[in-house]
């Protein structure tokens, strides 16, 4: 079971949109969705995608899917950068790559982005939900999760 998490964006500010529970590797996504150049077109082509198939979208007050607090423990992560104007990919977090040039040459080739970094929503969703850890937040960043006692 593959998964896969839909972004906008990159950082703490980027827009989850969605979450599918399976067939998330790059060849299981639909081309129009990985070629996309428009944060509009994406969004609205990833929540289609996601009706089709098993998964979660966050417009339709589904919220985030895991027992773990990011996409740094999922299969692949994809975001739409809009420095970029294109669709880049990730492995359980690492470096970005471009999900074409995986399909076709079979490797993951690093874009030479570095890693995504996600946002700080799904971690808060993700503590509120399991009763036995809150977190320890400043304004900005989670500094710490604890476990109650």
């Amino acid at each position: 079971m593959t998964k896969a998490d839909f972004y906008i964006g990159n950082g703490i500010t980027a827009n989850w949109i969605g979450s599918i529970f399976r067939d998330g590797y790059p060849n299981g996504i639909p081309l129009k969705i990985l070629i996309c150049a428009n944060p509009t077109l994406f969004e609205e082509d990833v929540v289609e995608f996601i009706h089709q198939v098993e998964g979660v979208v966050k417009t339709d007050g589904d919220h985030w899917p895991w027992l773990w607090p990011d996409s740094r423990m999922t299969d692949y992560s994809y975001m739409f950068l809009m420095d970029h104007s294109k669709v880049f990919a990730s492995n359980f977090g690492g470096n970005f790559f471009d999900p074409i040039q995986y399909i076709q040459q079979g490797e993951i080739i690093s874009a030479g982005l570095g890693h995504p970094v996600f946002p700080l929503e799904e971690a808060r969703a993700w503590t509120e939900s399991c009763p036995n850890y809150t977190e320890i937040m400043d304004s900005t960043q989670i500094t710490g999760i604890s476990r109650k006692r």
